[in-house]
C-alpha cells in the first residue's frame, strides 16, 4: 500500500520488434539500473514494464536491499543477450518479481541444437543439423567438438532423454573427410569405433554449448520473497539458483520449457538445473 508506481520507460528503456529488421535491440541495462536506484531512493512500491520486448546485453542486473517492493513486467519478454547471469536478487524483504517471459538471444548465440543421423554405412555418416536452416563447414568443428559441452542422446520418437540401461547418454564425434551434402547436412567418416558401432540411422542428439556460464535468476538472503508467473524459454545455466539464507520464499505459477513453435530451433530451456537450491 502507498508508494509510487514507477515506469521503466521514464528512464530511457526501449522495446524492440523481433519481426522488424530495422527495430534495434536497445540495451536496457542502464535504464533498469536507473529505475531501480530511483525506486530505492523514493521508497517506491512497484516498477512496471509496459508490455513489450526488452533487451539486455551488458552484464548481470542487481536488485538488492529493496523492501515492500515488486517488479511487474506485465507480460513483457525480457531477453538476455550476453553470456552472463541475468538478474540477482539479494537482501530483499517482502519482494516480488512477476509476470514476465524470459529468454536468451538465440539468434546471436545458440544454447543448444539438435543433430540427427540421416544416413549411416559403417563408419560413414551423414548428419543433419535440424535446428539450422543452413550449416557452414567452418561451424562444424565447434558443433561436434568434444570441448564445447555434451552431445547427448535423445529419444528420436519423443525428443525426450534416452536413458536406457544399455545406452550411453553421450557420444564423441571425432571425424575426417568432412563434406557438405546439403543446406543443413554434412557427411564425414567417424574415427571412434565406440561411436560408429553404437549409433544408427535416425538417432538424435542434443549439442549443449553451455553449463554454468550464466544462471538466469540468482537469489540469496531474501525474506518473504516471491517469484510469480514467470515463463522461462532459454538460459545458459540454472533457471533459478538459490543460495545463502533465504526465508519464506516461493516460486508460483511459473514454467520452464521450450518456446511453443520453436521446439526444434530452440531445443533446450535451461542449460542446467531448472531450479537449484
Amino acid at each position: 500500500t502507498g508508494g509510487e508506481v514507477v515506469n521503466i520507460l521514464d528512464f530511457g528503456a526501449q522495446t524492440f520488434d523481433p519481426e522488424d529488421p530495422n527495430s534495434p535491440r536497445f540495451d536496457n541495462y542502464e535504464a533498469f539500473n536507473k529505475a531501480i536506484a530511483y525506486c530505492k531512493s523514493v521508497g517506491a512500491r512497484k516498477l512496471i514494464f509496459p508490455k513489450g520486448k526488452y533487451y539486455f546485453c551488458t552484464k548481470r542486473m542487481e536488485i538488492k536491499g529493496m523492501t515492500d517492493f515488486e517488479i511487474d513486467a506485465q507480460g513483457s519478454e525480457l531477453i538476455n543477450g550476453v553470456v552472463a547471469q541475468f538478474m540477482n536478487f539479494s537482501g530483499n524483504t517482502r519482494f516480488a518479481f512477476r509476470n514476465a517471459v524470459v529468454d536468451y538471444d538465440w539468434e546471436k548465440d545458440r544454447i543448444a541444437e539438435l543433430i540427427q543421423i540421416k544416413e549411416k554405412n559403417g563408419d560413414y555418416v551423414e548428419l543433419e543439423f535440424l535446428s539450422r536452416d543452413e550449416v557452414k563447414l567452418e561451424d562444424v568443428p565447434r558443433i561436434l567438438g568434444i570441448n564445447t559441452g555434451g552431445i547427448m542422446v535423445k529419444d528420436k520418437e519423443t525428443f525426450g532423454w534416452a536413458l536406457e540401461d544399455d545406452m550411453d547418454i553421450s557420444k564423441e564425434f571425432n571425424y575426417t573427410d568432412l563434406q557438405k551434402t546439403g543446406a543443413n547436412t554434412v557427411s564425414c567418416t567417424l574415427t571412434r569405433e565406440n561411436t560408429y558401432n553404437t549409433i544408427e540411422k535416425g538417432d538424435l542428439f542434443l549439442r549443449n554449448y553451455y553449463s554454468y556460464q550464466g544462471h538466469t535468476f540468482l537469489a540469496s538472503d531474501n525474506k518473504h520473497f516471491t517469484i510469480d508467473n514467470i515463463k522461462m524459454y532459454g538460459g545458459i545455466g540454472h533457471g533459478y539458483s538459490f543460495s545463502g539464507h533465504n526465508e519464506y520464499y516461493q516460486i508460483i505459477n511459473c514454467e520452464i520449457g521450450l518456446r511453443p513453435g520453436y521446439e526444434i530451433k530452440h531445443p533446450i530451456s535451461t542449460a542446467t538445473d531448472g531450479i537449484h537450491i
